[in-house]
């Protein structure tokens, strides 16, 4: 059993910039660097600003349900993709690069916030929906930060890992860090998700959002690779 001694704050801890303790701890010397407070009940404002946006909802909804055509996944999902197209829906956003096995812990973490941030705000705002997504950035490419993670204390490498945009890496040869993973880790489920997706996809981009979706499908998180020639028209 383990007892809370202290509630230690963020900003206590050490561990952040001081230009993040002062967002957090709500410092006015900062305060004209940032439109909404650190607080939960500025969301009500977040809400009613981005109700204005003109949003191409339709063009999303077409690009999710394409790059998701070859990833099975479950009905929460394609229900909240689904909900995309209604004005009374919004996203709650995490992202990341695509690193292997999704690289450090805190990517976990930001994703499972951004799973719980949205059930919170459904339980506040009732007559709106919110849709927890993990943005890839997978068109980053410094190999030496991607190419590998720590499991158990092991440094697990993907060393013909590719050049260039990381979503663009060939799998081909991924086989040999899950190899690696396997030595290290006994989570059978994990490592035949993995083996079952270097199969199937061709690309790392793909590979990663097939492996984030298996691991949060039931939370109904919705994976978007930003690589993708449809947002880029959108953008330019």
């Amino acid at each position: 059993m383990v007892t809370l001694v202290e509630d230690i704050g963020f900003a206590q801890t050490g561990l952040l910039p001081s230009l993040v303790s002062d967002y957090i701890t709500g410092s006015s010397a900062i305060s004209f660097l940032t439109k909404y407070p650190f607080q939960f009940s500025a969301f009500k404002n977040v809400i009613a600003d981005k109700e204005k946006d003109s949003t191409n909802r339709k063009q999303l909804v077409d690009v999710l349900q394409s790059q998701y055509s070859n990833i099975p996944t479950s009905q929460i999902v394609t229900a909240n993709i689904q909900s995309l197209l209604s004005k009374n829906t919004f996203t709650v956003v995490a992202a990341h690069q695509p690193c292997l096995f999704m690289g450090p812990l805190y990517n976990i973490y930001k994703i499972s916030c951004t799973i719980n941030i949205c059930k919170q705000l459904k339980q506040q705002f009732p007559d709106y929906n919110f849709v927890p997504v993990f943005w890839m950035g997978s068109e980053d490419h410094d190999v030496e930060e991607l190419n590998h993670a720590y499991v158990n204390g092991k440094k697990i490498e993907w060393r013909d890992s590719g050049r260039g945009a990381v979503g663009r890496w060939q799998t081909a040869t991924l086989q040999s860090a899950i190899d690696e993973l396997k030595a290290v880790s006994a989570n059978s489920e994990i490592i035949s998700i993995l083996e079952a997706g270097e199969k199937k996809y061709k690309t790392f981009g793909r590979f990663t959002q097939y492996f984030v979706n298996e691991i949060f499908k039931e939370q109904g998180l919705v994976v978007i690779d930003q690589d993708d020639i449809e947002l880029k028209k959108k953008f330019s």
